[in-house]
């Protein structure tokens, strides 16, 4: 669950051919319209946003789940290079 992750914690990304690994900085609860979270850095970040707290009165979630984490290493996905054959 994306509100459980912690200081540390890892986040692992397949993309393009490479592994992206991310460590958390930052889990937050939010209100929806709060945009902070998507504030610019220098450095590689990612944000991982959900929903919290439904309101079924209003059929509207009225908190959301923020967590922002750093890149720490890209290596070589090497499942997707096996993939097509080693090349």
């Amino acid at each position: 669950m994306l509100g459980n992750l912690q200081w540390g914690d890892k986040i692992i990304v397949h993309a393009y051919g490479t592994v992206y690994t991310y460590e958390v900085r930052e889990t937050r609860t939010v209100s929806p319209d709060n945009v902070s979270i998507l504030k610019h850095e220098e450095d590689s970040w990612i944000t991982l946003i959900t929903c919290k707290t439904y309101d079924k009165a209003t059929n509207t979630y009225s908190r959301r789940t923020a967590v922002r984490a750093i890149l720490v290493s890209t290596t070589t996905d090497k499942q997707t290079k096996e993939a097509r054959g080693g090349r």
